[in-house]
């Protein structure tokens, strides 16, 4: 068994996925096996599988190593693309958000003041509902009277 320790840095592939960003060194451990025989390479399995560790097979063909590795490198292209798609989109949610916040802010601030001025009344318990004292212009007082009888409708 070799032990390699190295630094190795994020790829710009998958920079923004995880919590390392582009170029930031990552440390890992990385081991080499070299076993002969199924029972002694069933045996370091098990052990890589106990400690949660990658098995990553290599063949020994050179063309194979070079198709694993077009396939490899054309699924982190697509993954990027994903990756692409999913922050174009984020950010247009974001975008679309941020126009109607300033609305809902107003909104917000309306209904705590309607809430504040509601935990201001007595309960009845014998009619069961709220009772306000408050006072209106003379002027209002019909207007007053007419919302009343139209939210008691």
């Amino acid at each position: 068994m070799v032990h390699l320790s190295a630094t190795l840095v994020a790829p710009s592939l998958i920079h923004g996925v995880g919590c390392f960003p582009q170029g930031e060194p990552i440390e890992k451990n990385v081991f080499a096996i070299f076993a002969q025989g199924p029972r002694a390479l069933h045996k370091c399995r098990k052990i890589c599988e106990a400690f949660g560790a990658h098995i990553y097979p290599i063949s020994l063909s050179i063309a194979e190593r070079q198709q694993l590795r077009q396939e490899l490198t054309s699924r982190m292209s697509d993954l990027s693309a994903v990756i692409a798609r999913g922050r174009e989109r984020v950010t247009a949610v974001l975008e679309e958000l941020s126009m109607v916040l300033p609305e809902w802010h107003e909104v917000l601030i309306k209904e705590k003041a309607i809430y504040h001025t509601m935990n201001l009344f007595n309960y009845d318990i014998g009619r069961q509902c709220l009772i306000a004292e408050a006072w209106c212009p003379s002027y209002a007082v019909q207007d007053i009277l007419i919302a009343l009888r139209r939210a008691n409708v």
